[in-house]
């Protein structure tokens, strides 16, 4: 059987993008409703809330939120992918060495999630096959 190599760049970079992707829209959306609300108020016939404000500061201040928010939702998506690719991978690693029938492998994955819990049925798992392994040896 082939083996299928799954990149750890490749699964990372998807996982990236996609987190990056959806945070950085949402935020987006939030700084121009802000933003229009914002203009919305110095636009009105009322008394200017602010008369040293600059227009031009107006214009540029969503720029510098949306360009901030990008940066932040990078980072953070790289964090999060990271927390999420690598005790996958790690997982897949051992399943290979299992399948070579090295058995006394067990998953070391401490993350309090769903991973974590697959870790734990796959050493279950390989504890059940070393027993019925022992019935029929």
């Amino acid at each position: 059987m082939p083996e299928k190599k799954a990149s750890k760049k490749k699964i990372f970079s998807k996982l990236l993008t996609a987190t990056a992707g959806v945070n950085l829209l949402t935020s987006v959306v939030i700084i121009l409703i802000i933003y229009a609300g914002f203009w919305g108020i110095l636009s009105t016939k009322t008394p200017n809330l602010w008369p040293e404000l600059d227009k031009n500061l107006l214009f540029l201040l969503p720029l510098a939120l949306i360009l901030f928010s990008a940066i932040f939702n990078f980072l953070n998506a790289s964090i999060i992918s990271a927390k999420i690719v690598n005790p996958i991978l790690k997982l897949a690693e051992l399943m290979k060495d299992v399948r070579k029938g090295k058995l006394d492998l067990r998953a070391d994955i401490k993350t309090n999630d769903e991973i974590e819990f697959l870790a734990e049925t796959f050493n279950e798992m390989l504890s059940e096959l070393i027993k019925e392994k022992g019935k029929i040896g």
